[in-house]
């Protein structure tokens, strides 16, 4: 389930709304579910004991996400409704059934492009819903490498009680938390900064990068040799030979150490020294932990 690819319309992910941790997870599972060629919502079955170790946590949540309406911005207006028609449980196969709005049919069907997609194990590990979010919402700026909120919008977007709305509450309560589980467990890394007018905290400027760490290796290198041709990667000394390296990828993509043009490496050994690159987020420029 982990590996299951979420996938939704930007003003889905956008939408203002507030859910707790597990309803949220709930949601982003049985999304997780939907092929990229379906042209209809099937009814959705998830093991309540993948969701939470308490059956009536779940019960209690399933209740609370029937109750609750959330706002897309349509561009012209706006649209109100819940995420699921119903959901039902059987006792015998520890089983919930999740029938989804038809109203949600144009953001999470069939979507070719003006979408956001991960999986889902970039979020599950987070324990705050604001963390999930703000993932989602950054997530989407990926490829821009920023995104700049005016701060009441933000607050908005993630229906942020009145009570957190002084930045230092905010700030301490949702902002910070989710820099961390971001940083921690997703496949971006995050940082931010205040943008004051005049004295007031008006904006915050979001900064976006790959989490090279959470990448698999074939990706992290197909990303060096696609990126970083003729730049010094490592300096290190090779164990076998004893020999000083100053590493770096050919045009061929291969590893070659500039002090020696001759010389060689075994294949182990460059998967070592990939590894070892990658754990150092070596040759691009990347938010410190």
């Amino acid at each position: 389930m982990e590996n299951n690819l979420v996938v939704k319309k930007n003003p889905l992910v956008n939408a203002r709304y507030k859910l707790n941790p597990l309803e949220l997870k709930i949601i982003l599972s049985v999304v997780g579910m939907i092929d990229k060629d379906d042209s209809d919502f099937w009814t959705y079955q998830i093991k309540a004991k993948d969701l939470a170790d308490d059956y009536k946590d779940v019960k209690r949540s399933c209740r609370s996400l029937m109750q609750k309406v959330f706002e897309i911005d349509t561009g012209d207006g706006w649209i109100m409704m819940s995420w699921f028609s119903s959901i039902e449980y059987k006792h015998k196969s520890g089983l919930i059934q999740c029938h989804f709005d038809p109203k949600l049919k144009p953001y999470l069907l069939q979507l070719k492009d003006n979408f956001t997609a991960y999986t889902l194990k970039s979020v599950l590990p987070m324990r705050s819903s604001y963390s999930i979010r703000i993932y989602e919402l950054l997530k989407q700026y990926e490829a821009i490498g920023s995104r700049v909120f005016n701060l009441d919008e933000l607050l908005q977007i993630l229906q942020v009680p009145k009570s957190y709305h002084v930045w230092r509450d905010f700030n301490k309560r949702v902002l910070e938390p989710a820099e961390k589980e971001i940083n921690r467990h997703s496949d971006i890394k995050i940082s931010y900064q205040p943008v004051k007018t005049g004295r007031k905290i008006t904006a915050i400027n979001f900064r976006i990068a790959p989490n090279l760490k959470k990448l698999p290796l074939k990706q992290y290198i197909a990303r060096v040799r696609a990126e970083c041709v003729g730049k010094t990667l490592l300096r290190t000394t090779d164990k076998e030979t004893g020999k000083k390296i100053e590493l770096s990828v050919s045009e061929k993509g291969y590893l070659y150490n500039k002090l020696d043009p001759h010389w060689k490496i075994t294949h182990k050994r460059a998967q070592e020294i990939w590894q070892l690159m990658q754990d150092n987020e070596v040759c691009f420029e990347y938010i410190a932990e």
